[in-house]
């Protein structure tokens, strides 16, 4: 517009020379111009305005309704009415917009890194702006451990959130086993990674019973991330329970975390007698190298049972069953079951050595197949 008003004032001079005309027509220009109301929208209400979703204003409709009608009741059922449309309007404006907006532009700012470029304008230039900036960032390069901690407290995600809210707070193989989760127990109500809760306040209670008091501060990176997966492996424990047929209980969700948490492997190395104590929970796996049992032999003698020295296999069909009351084994009762069963070095020499100790089979030679039929 600036350059048009000098174009215009060039055209005048031209016209008028120096004259009381060419003074007269330029003050006249520039009134005309002072005027022009460059926020004016056709589609804009100037008693009443509408926001980006299209949604109009409930308190400039509320206002106009006060101002305008005289009798009580009247007014009571406007505005009661504009309260329920105005409700309904946002709604259907939300899943739009998360629908036809939001979602395909997501798909492909997560898609590979930098994304977000391939995103239309005509579909960037709808997007709300902290959205703009969360798909600019693309997945995170590293978890945010106060979101995964209340996603596992199931206090994460408010009415209307989906998990897709919080993607670029967490790495994208975070998000992915967080989604098959959901998958698999057909959660989508805010509830965590599935429909059985676990309750916040009983593992800090017990936290505090074990003596885990610097886990249950969350004080340091370290801390929170021991109380991350201490949490999270309750949950999947549970949830896992909840699977091979557990009657779950308020005491049984209890007596899994009590297992969890007395679960302790020590962690050293070759040159250390002792070592120190952890949780297996909060110990990740590529410490295994690092961690191991105290057990009695079969000669009398106690040794150390270091827990990479027992095949993956074996160690993890012997951790994914469960014993009689339905808790899962802890790492020393696997250790000594391991030395008691002759320290099988497959599956199936384990199930072997437990049919021959429990007197079902002869002993059968390790690896041999207990039955060959051709």
């Amino acid at each position: 517009m600036e350059k048009v008003v000098v174009l215009g004032k060039e055209e005048l001079g031209k016209k008028y020379g120096e004259s009381n005309e060419l003074v007269l027509y330029t003050k006249d220009l520039d009134t005309v111009v002072s005027k022009i109301d460059y926020t004016y929208k056709d589609t804009q209400q100037p008693s009443m305005r509408v926001g980006e979703d299209g949604v109009f204003n409930l308190e400039d409709a509320l206002t106009y309704a006060r101002e305008n009608i005289k009798d009580e009741n009247v007014l009571e059922y406007v505005e009661a009415n504009l309260k329920d449309k105005h409700a309904e309007l946002t709604e259907f404006a939300e899943e739009n917009y998360k629908t036809d907006i939001l979602k395909p532009a997501e798909e492909l700012a997560y898609a590979k890194p930098g994304g977000w470029k391939d995103i239309k304008p005509e579909i960037w230039n709808q997007l709300k702006v902290e959205d703009q900036e969360n798909l600019k960032k693309g997945f995170a390069k590293a978890d945010d451990v106060d979101t995964l901690i209340a996603y596992y407290e199931g206090t994460l995600l408010k009415p209307g959130e989906t998990l897709e809210d919080y993607r670029y707070l967490m790495k994208e193989s975070t998000y992915l086993e967080l989604k098959t989760k959901e998958k698999g127990v057909g959660s989508g109500s805010g509830s965590g990674s599935g429909s059985i809760s676990v309750d916040k306040d009983v593992l800090d209670i017990k936290l505090d019973e074990f003596g885990y008091n610097k886990i249950l501060k969350k004080k340091g990176d370290e801390s929170k991330q021991d109380y991350l997966q201490i949490l999270k492996a309750w949950k999947d424990q549970v949830e896992d329970a909840k699977k091979n047929g557990v009657k779950l209980d308020r005491q049984k969700k209890e007596l899994i975390l009590e297992s969890i948490l007395a679960n302790k492997v020590r962690v050293g190395n070759f040159t250390t007698r002792v070592g120190k104590e952890y949780v297996v929970a909060a110990v990740d796996k590529d410490q295994l190298s690092k961690t191991f049992s105290v057990v009695k032999e079969k000669n009398g003698q106690f040794s150390k049972i270091y827990h990479n020295q027992i095949p993956d296999e074996v160690r993890t069909y012997m951790l994914d069953g469960y014993d009689k009351n339905g808790l899962k084994l802890s790492y020393q009762e696997m250790v000594e079951r391991w030395v008691q069963f002759d320290k099988p070095k497959t599956v199936q020499d384990f199930i072997n050595e437990v049919s021959y100790q429990k007197g079902l089979t002869g002993k059968i030679t390790k690896t041999q197949p207990r039955f060959k039929l051709f």
